[in-house]
C-alpha cells in the first residue's frame, strides 16, 4: 500500500512523462527520486515566499514586493536552473532585456553582501532544494 507521498510522488512522475510501470518500479524500490522543478513550480513557490499572487507578479505593477517577487524568480529561473530566458520572460510576461537586468541586480546586491537580498536567495534555494529533492 502507498501514503500520500508516493501518490503525489507518482502523480508527478506520471505528468512528466515516466510510464505506470517505472513509477511503480521506483516506487517499490525505494530509490531517491531526485525530480527538476518546473518553471511553474519554482514561479509558484517564490510567489508563495514572498506572499503574493502570481497574477499580481505577471502584472505591470511596481509595488516592491511584486518586483522582488519577479526579479527573485528571474535569478533563479535563468542563473541558478539555467531556463532559457524567453521562457522565463514568458511566464512573467516580461521583455527578456528586462531578466538581464533583473539578474544584473541579484548579482550586484548579492556582490555586496546585502543581508536582504543575501537571506532571500538562501531561503529561496532552501525551500526549492527542499522540494527538489522529492524523497
Amino acid at each position: 500500500m502507498y501514503n500520500i507521498e508516493e501518490l503525489k510522488i507518482a502523480w508527478r512522475l506520471g505528468s512528466r512523462g515516466y510510464s505506470f510501470r517505472d513509477v511503480k518500479q521506483l516506487l517499490e524500490d525505494n530509490d531517491v527520486i531526485d525530480m527538476p522543478l518546473t518553471i511553474s513550480e519554482l514561479f509558484k513557490n517564490i510567489c508563495n515566499y514572498y506572499g503574493v499572487s502570481p497574477s499580481m507578479v505577471r502584472g505591470k505593477s511596481r509595488k516592491i514586493e511584486y518586483v522582488k517577487a519577479r526579479v527573485m524568480f528571474s535569478y533563479f529561473a535563468c542563473i541558478e536552473f539555467k531556463i532559457p530566458q524567453n521562457d522565463v520572460a514568458r511566464c512573467i510576461n516580461k521583455d527578456r532585456s528586462s531578466l538581464v537586468h533583473y539578474n544584473y541586480k541579484v548579482q550586484n546586491f548579492l556582490d555586496i553582501d546585502d543581508p536582504e537580498t543575501t537571506r532571500d536567495v538562501n531561503n529561496i534555494r532552501e525551500i526549492v532544494n527542499s522540494i527538489h529533492n522529492v524523497k
